[in-house]
């Protein structure tokens, strides 16, 4: 396997971010909208972020500029367990959240079906995202690990 350009690499590397800005945004305009006051954006922007972003590392690993870095490896390598459990500190948070206050602490101005129809995709979203992180946060050392190998023993990621 060739090596790809530095500028081609770049220009995927910024792709990607756009694709990520976009649909982070499509994700959070309807919490935004609807519920201003909803403590958990920044954790939830972030889950969002790092599912697609690691994703993006596990499997198309080749086509990043980090792609022969092993100081980047390493260090996710190094920091997974530490990853791993403060993604798991957030959903616990969500979810003592709502056993403890219930839905209605930042659904309150909202009417009956609309105020259960965004607290579901509030729900939906935040575990979808947060479980997603979860587990690339298990696969993305293993990956990390094989690509270093790979990288020292046969040139290639």
């Amino acid at each position: 396997m060739t090596r790809h350009s530095t500028a081609q690499v770049w220009k995927i590397e910024i792709l990607w971010w756009l694709i990520t800005l976009v649909v982070c945004a499509i994700v959070m305009i309807p919490i935004y909208v609807n519920t201003p006051d909803f403590p958990l954006k920044g954790v939830n922007i972030m889950y969002i972020v790092l599912a697609i972003t690691y994703t993006r590392y596990i499997f198309l690993l080749r086509y990043t500029p980090l792609a022969y870095s092993y100081f980047f490896k390493a260090a996710i390598v190094l920091s997974a367990l530490i990853v791993f459990f403060l993604l798991g500190d957030g959903l616990m948070t969500l979810q003592n959240m709502l056993d403890e206050d219930g839905f209605l602490t930042f659904l309150s101005h909202l009417e009956g079906d609309s105020a259960a129809s965004m607290f579901h995709y509030i729900r939906s979203e935040y575990f979808f995202f947060g479980v997603t992180c979860m587990v690339c946060a298990i696969i993305m050392p293993i990956r990390m690990i094989v690509s270093i190998f790979r990288q020292r023993n046969r040139g290639t990621t």
